[in-house]
């Protein structure tokens, strides 16, 4: 009978130990898995971020973080809107045959981008200009300077960079996370705003 209440008393303490599947769980289950015989639920969670900082950063170091999450958070839009703009532009440029009407059509569209942007772009400092330029890059899979020398001209590439570098930009600066640190972070930051975590 001792053993009997034992068994029971088991079963019952794995029972309650068990997470219970919720109703929006169940609802994520893809597949199951066989093994040994048994069907074992596959369940895909959201993603996480896991992060493991050797040492407490300095107060210094949170700042720059946070300055630099500001910076990201305040470009980051306008380097979507430019990824879509330049979609819109060459599939604008793919139906026109004429090179005259290109011209127009690519002038109209810088007008109409300097009239809605200038004021908001002239207010950004050196440091965001120089995120912008990256995340031009990571949204375009080109460079600034790729993109004027399309879109414009060689020399109107040249003369840009010429004055960004004046300020301390680099058009032809690629984004790689891989590589560059700061690049590392800035992805982190991103992947965070599109979690919505920021």
């Amino acid at each position: 009978m001792r053993i009997g209440l034992l068994i029971l008393f088991s079963a019952f303490v794995m029972l309650v130990n068990v997470p219970a599947i919720t109703q929006n769980e169940q609802q994520t289950v893809k597949n199951c898995e066989v093994v040994n015989g048994d069907s074992i639920p596959v369940v895909e969670y959201e993603p996480i971020i896991i992060s493991a900082d050797a040492k407490e950063p300095t107060k210094r170091q949170v700042e720059k973080y946070n300055r630099l999450v500001y910076n990201v958070c305040k470009v980051y839009p306008y380097a979507i809107y430019a990824k879509n703009m330049l979609n819109e532009l060459n599939d604008g440029l793919s139906k026109i045959q004429n090179e005259n009407e290109k011209k127009l059509y690519l002038d109209s569209a810088e007008n109409a981008l300097m009239n809605r942007f200038e004021k908001e772009l002239k207010k950004l400092t050196i440091s965001q200009g120089k995120i912008l330029v990256k995340l031009i890059d990571r949204e375009t899979n080109r460079t600034t300077y790729s993109l004027v020398k399309e879109l414009r001209s060689t020399w109107t590439a040249m003369f840009w960079q010429g004055v960004g570098r004046l300020f301390g930009y680099n058009l032809k600066i690629e984004y790689n996370p891989n590589l560059n640190s700061e690049d590392k972070e800035i992805e982190n930051i991103i992947n965070k705003i599109q979690w919505g975590l920021l």
